[in-house]
């Protein structure tokens, strides 16, 4: 449990740090912190159980529908806070050992590594993509009900 504690904390850094470098407002910047390490929180606890894929998507469905309902909140757009949100999530090492292992001549592994890569890419393109068109359709339902 204090491992997981740590990872949000370093999940929490990680983002506000990249969300600075990309001059992201100041006053969002705790924000987007929040969401990345949700989202890589969900992402651990999906390691944790053997299912890092469906960390991944459960990540990424989180950090849509935070991303959407900050957006809302502060009146900003939703991509100052999914951006920086997805930076723990992208597959970054395996597209590194995907192309580590083509140099190497292995392609077999190479193949694997580049199909987890999109799988996870996938994952997250298709988890952002739940939580925005749902919060849409939310948003409208609540509208026409009012």
């Amino acid at each position: 449990m204090m491992e997981l504690f740590f990872e949000f904390i370093l999940g929490f850094f990680a983002v506000i740090g990249y969300a600075y470098y990309y001059n992201i407002p100041y006053k969002t910047l705790h924000v987007s912190g929040f969401i990345g390490a949700v989202g890589w929180t969900m992402y651990n606890l999906g390691v944790y159980f053997d299912v890092a894929n469906l960390g991944v998507f459960i990540g990424s469905i989180c950090i849509g529908f935070l991303g959407e309902f900050f957006s809302r909140k502060y009146k900003l757009p939703a991509t100052i806070y999914l951006i920086p949100g997805i930076i723990p999530l992208v597959p970054g090492m395996s597209m590194y050992f995907m192309m580590y292992n083509i140099v190497m001549k292995n392609y077999y592994e190479a193949f694997n590594q580049g199909l987890n890569a999109a799988v996870v890419a996938g994952a997250i393109s298709i988890g952002l993509f739940i939580a925005s068109s749902t919060w849409v359709k939310i948003t409208r339902v609540k509208n026409i009900v009012r």
